[in-house]
């Protein structure tokens, strides 16, 4: 059996086709390939995305809930100091201009203790920078000074009560 040269041709080109469909079937398989991993990755990408925000959403919430908590031991603890402020003045009968000094100080330590419950920590915080706009050398000298007493108060060696 002889094949001539036209029925060879025919065959070379009857597997040429043959060959250029696999690679075509194989293109489109890659394409497919490629189009689900890209989708997949968007799923997993927008998955992620939302993880992030619950996660974000609920540490918003605990640091919100801890502000506030502090917040209402803040104002505890100044209105217990204005509690011992007037205290003190107790003794100061017999002096009435220091006396009325001392009551009038602990009016106001009250008023703060009242503002810092009924206040935002966001107006707070704005309360604040006001007021180390407006008197920074004071702010800055109250920061010297009580970082002075507390690097003095970790120094000191314990004391033991006999």
């Amino acid at each position: 059996m002889t094949i001539d040269g036209n029925a060879r041709a025919g065959l070379h080109e009857g597997a040429g086709h043959r060959a250029d469909d696999d690679l075509a079937g194989e293109e489109d398989l890659l394409k497919e390939g490629a189009r689900r991993a890209k989708e997949g990755a968007r799923h997993a990408y927008e998955a992620a995305t939302e993880e992030t925000q619950r996660v974000g959403e609920f540490v918003r919430e605990q640091a919100g809930a801890l502000v506030e908590r502090q917040k209402s031991g803040l104002a505890r603890g100044v209105a217990e100091i204005a509690r011992h402020i007037r205290k003190s003045s107790e003794g100061l009968i017999d002096q009435p201009n220091i006396e009325d000094l001392v009551m009038r100080t602990a009016d106001q330590v009250d008023a703060a203790a009242t503002s810092i419950e009924r206040k935002s920590t966001g107006e707070l915080y704005s309360d604040a920078e006001d007021l180390c706009r407006r008197y920074p050398v004071t702010v800055a000298t109250c920061a010297v000074v009580l970082g002075a007493l507390v690097s003095r108060s970790l120094k000191s060696p314990p004391r033991y009560e006999r």
